[in-house]
């Protein structure tokens, strides 16, 4: 029983670091076609549940692209499953993203820049580089 919890742990961890590459090599990439990242992983507050416990919402990357500020959800897979990978970008996902941009916007006083949610899809292979996609204006 107890080697099942360490495998779990393990596949945990290790999903955990895939995720963490992938966004610093979409980070990466985004930089390669010319956005200015200004914040990975940004975290806040943006309501509470019906336990009236603080809940929290993460965007991967916010960056600039020609004057817009661009919130990018990074999707990072280590195989091609039946289904695209943006795919699981759900409407819940894309509304705590839209809560969580709201107070970034007006924490660093944004309010009049235009804005747009964007999502990358990063795919290890076999081969040693991912396959990188940028979806513009997912929702």
């Amino acid at each position: 029983m107890e080697s099942n919890i360490k495998d779990t742990d393990t596949a945990r961890r290790n999903k955990s670091a895939l995720g963490r590459a992938g966004e610093i090599a979409a980070a990466r990439y985004l930089e390669g076609v010319g956005m200015k990242i200004l914040a990975m992983n940004f975290t806040a507050p943006i309501g509470r549940n019906r336990k009236n416990t603080s809940v929290m919402g993460e965007i991967d990357i916010i960056a600039i692209d020609q004057g817009s500020v661009r919130f990018v959800e990074v999707k990072t897979r280590a195989q091609v499953g039946m289904l695209p990978i943006e795919t699981s970008v759900t409407l819940r996902k894309r509304r705590n993203i839209e809560k969580t941009a709201k107070v970034f916007k007006r924490i660093f006083n944004l309010g009049g820049r235009g804005a747009g949610f964007d999502v990358v899809t990063v795919l290890y292979g076999s081969d040693t580089e991912p396959e990188i996609r940028l979806i513009p204006d997912f929702w």
